[in-house]
């Protein structure tokens, strides 16, 4: 039992930036999943696409609009984010993930929260369901807030593990990482899908580089952890996490205005005040020193489910 729980540790991100959802349902789940696969020649890309897939079936089903239409949407849902999850958790687990699986773990969240949730839309289209809002100006809020919370959660565990973990990788070190794959892919004439999505992300890297100030403040690390736990605690209660727990509790209980009321209302409220805690946070922040931003940033993966 010991090694067991061992184990599951090691799959896991810095438990300081676990979303609660995560943690006590979804990564529990993808875990049970890599412990049987883990002997079979199954592969974390492997894992990502049946992931994607899943996704597109829960967005048809949705589609339908009827009550077993959302619950089996939601189902199909709720296996994509076990699946997402679980990629992640086999690569950390067999130390055998790939540049390009990093990106398609990446794109999957706008992938399959995109497909759901026009899925639904076109659903409740179909059956005419009452509404206070038009639907697709609902899914184009939703949609919206969706992006701006899952950015700003990201930026604030980002931040906490630079500054407060002190781990991480630069920008800088990981464009060149990337550029050396992407330079092994073309020696080994590999698959042009892969060598592009590699480009594509060295070139959005870099114009986030770019994007960067020249210089940042560096903050005392253990005042830094000390000031900005709780905050960033409260950060993955509105993270991609929270956001697919609700969204597959609303389709199995058909009950969409639950998940556009949470992300529209809820999530953007509780986005506003915890932007506002820190605001008043940062000013009273040991500071260090300045270095240059590329420097500072640091990359690591932090979305749900990964």
């Amino acid at each position: 039992m010991y090694h067991t729980f061992n184990e599951f540790k090691r799959c896991l991100k810095p438990i300081y930036i676990e979303e609660i959802f995560d943690l006590g349902i979804f990564r529990p789940l993808a875990f049970l999943l890599v412990k049987v696969i883990y002997p079979l020649p199954i592969t974390p890309n492997h894992i990502t696409i049946t992931g994607m897939l899943a996704a597109l079936a829960g967005g048809a089903a949705l589609a339908q609009g009827t009550r077993l239409g959302f619950a089996l949407g939601g189902v199909c849902f709720l296996i994509a984010v076990v699946l997402d999850c679980a990629d992640g958790m086999l690569a950390r687990l067999k130390g055998n993930g790939t540049k390009v699986g990093r990106i398609l773990d990446g794109l999957f969240d706008y992938v399959a929260m995109s497909t759901v949730l026009t899925g639904m839309a076109i659903g409740l289209n179909r059956v005419h369901a009452a509404l206070p809002l038009n639907i697709w100006l609902l899914l184009a809020l939703a949609a919206l807030s969706t992006l701006l919370q899952s950015i700003t959660v990201d930026y604030a565990k980002n931040q906490f593990v630079a500054y407060g973990l002190a781990m991480g990788q630069p920008i800088t070190d990981e464009i060149e990482e990337f550029e050396q794959e992407h330079k092994r892919l073309r020696r080994i004439k590999s698959n042009p899908i892969e060598m592009t999505l590699i480009r594509i992300y060295i070139a959005y890297s870099k114009v986030q580089a770019r994007s960067k100030k020249s210089a940042q403040t560096i903050y005392d690390q253990q005042d830094y952890f000390q000031k900005n736990l709780l905050p960033v605690r409260l950060w993955t209660l509105i993270g991609p996490g929270t956001h697919r727990f609700v969204f597959v509790v609303a389709a199995l209980l058909y009950q969409p205005l639950l998940y556009f009321g949470f992300v529209i209302v809820i999530g953007n409220l509780w986005m506003i005040t915890l932007l506002l805690l820190q605001a008043l946070i940062k000013p009273n922040l040991k500071r260090t020193g300045k270095t240059s931003a590329q420097q500072v940033q640091a990359t690591v993966t932090t979305g749900a489910g990964d």
